[in-house]
C-alpha cells in the first residue's frame, strides 16, 4: 500500500504472483485503472470501476488461481515427488541440493558441526538430513570422512575396529594432545567449554576448522583426500586449564566409522562398577563393571564399619565388560559396600542383603 493522499502516484499497487502490476487503484473502494490478466495495457475484461476487492475476485475468475499444483515426470531421489515439486531431493552427502557431491557439500557438513550439529536453528531441515550420511540423527567428523569417500569414489568397506590412545602434556600455557592409534585414523573432532575462542593448531597437511558457539568450542580436523595417519598432535592455545576429562572427542577412521578412545594416563579413571543386580538381594547379587584401561584389579566388600568381609577378586582384567557374582550367604543380613580399586582410583556401591 502506497497510499498517503490523493495527490500520490500511484496510491496503490496491486501485483500477481510473477510481480507484474495488475492494477493502480485511487483507492480500495475506487479501482477504474486496472489491467488486464495477459499483460497487455488493456482494461480487465468487462471491468469498468469499482470496489477493488470486487476486481480481485474478477480477475481469479478470468485469469484461474495463481497457486496451481507443481507436477512432472523426473523424480531424481524417489522419493515420490516430482524435482520441480521437491524442496529437498534427499541425496546423502549433497546438503546444497545441486545432485552433485563435491567440496561445498563438505564445506556445508563441516559448518553443521560447528555450529552445533543436527540441532543447530541455523541450517535447514534439508541440510541437515543430507549431510548426516550414515543415518544416525548425529552429524560429526564421520560424515565428513564419508562425503570425502564418495567424491573420491572409494568403495565402503566394513566397519573398522581400533584404540586410540589419548595423552596430554602441558607447555607453557598450552594443552598438547596427542592421539596414537593402532590402526589408522582420517579425521578428529573435538568439543569443549570454553569462555573465549582459542587457538588450535594441527598438522600441516590437514584441513582444520573451529568456532565458538554458545560457549563450546569445537574442532574438525581430517584430510580432504583421506590420507591416514596414525599419530597426531593436537595443540591448544592457553588451554592449560581445561579439564580433560570433559573433552568430548570423536575419531574416524579412513572408512567413516568411529574408533574407540581412551586417555592413557594414571589420572584418568580406567574403570566403572555399573551395576548390582538384584539389589537388595539374597543370597547372592551380580556385580557388573567395564574397564577402560586393562590392568590389575582389585574387588573387595566392606561392612558398615569400614572391615573387610570378602575379597572377591584380585589379578589382572582385559578391557571390557565384566561381572561376578556375589554370594553372601555366609555373612548376616545388613547393608555391605562392594568397593572396586584400579590404578588409586576407589568406586564403591551400597550393597542391602536381605535374609
Amino acid at each position: 500500500m502506497l497510499h498517503d493522499s490523493y495527490n500520490a502516484y500511484p496510491t496503490f499497487a496491486i501485483l500477481d504472483h510473477t510481480m507484474t502490476v495488475r492494477g493502480k487503484p485511487w483507492t480500495l473502494s475506487s479501482n477504474g485503472n486496472t489491467n488486464s490478466c495477459d499483460g497487455n495495457s488493456n482494461l480487465l475484461n468487462g471491468w469498468s470501476g469499482g470496489n477493488t476487492s470486487n476486481f480481485l475476485q474478477q480477475l481469479l475468475d478470468e485469469c484461474g488461481s495463481l497457486c496451481e499444483g507443481c507436477s512432472g515426470d523426473v523424480d531424481t531421489d524417489g522419493d515420490g515427488l516430482a524435482d520441480e515439486c521437491d524442496d529437498c531431493l534427499n541425496m546423502a552427502g549433497d546438503p546444497n541440493d545441486d545432485m552433485t557431491i563435491d567440496v561445498l557439500d563438505i564445506v556445508i557438513v563441516v559448518n553443521i558441526i560447528l555450529n552445533g550439529g543436527a540441532n543447530s536453528p541455523n541450517f535447514t531441515e534439508c541440510e541437515i538430513t543430507d549431510s548426516d550420511m550414515d543415518g544416525n540423527g548425529t552429524i560429526n567428523v564421520l560424515d565428513i570422512i564419508q562425503v570425502i569417500n564418495a567424491i573420491l569414489g572409494q568403495a565402503r568397506f566394513d566397519a573398522v575396529d581400533g584404540m586410540v590412545d589419548v595423552t596430554y602434556d602441558i607447555k607453557g600455557n598450552d594443552l598438547v594432545l596427542n592421539f596414537d592409534s593402532d590402526v589408522s585414523m582420517s579425521g578428529l573432532e573435538l568439543a569443549f567449554a570454553s569462555d573465549y575462542l582459542l587457538e588450535i593448531e594441527t598438522q600441516d597437511n590437514l584441513y582444520s576448522a573451529t568456532a565458538l558457539d554458545q560457549d563450546i568450542q569445537r574442532l574438525v580436523t581430517f584430510s580432504m583426500e583421506n590420507n591416514a595417519f596414525d599419530n597426531l598432535d593436537v595443540v591448544i592455545k592457553n588451554g592449560s586449564l581445561l579439564d580433560i576429562e570433559d573433552i568430548h572427542m570423536v575419531v574416524s577412521s579412513p572408512v567413516g566409522t568411529q574408533l574407540t578412545t581412551r586417555w592413557n594416563i594414571a589420572e584418568v579413571q580406567t574403570f566403572k562398577l555399573t551395576d548390582l543386580q538384584p539389589n537388595p538381594f539374597n543370597p547372592a547379587t551380580q556385580i557388573q563393571y567395564e574397564i577402560y584401561n586393562a590392568g590389575d584389579v582389585q574387588l573387595s566388600v566392606y561392612n558398615v564399619l569400614g572391615q573387610e568381609v570378602a575379597s572377591l577378586y584380585r589379578g589382572y582384567k582385559s578391557e571390557g565388560n565384566h561381572s561376578f557374582t556375589w554370594n553372601a550367604s555366609h555373612l548376616s543380613s545388613g547393608v555391605y559396600y562392594v568397593s572396586m580399586m584400579m590404578n588409586g582410583h576407589v568406586e564403591t556401591m551400597k550393597a542391602m542383603f536381605i535374609k
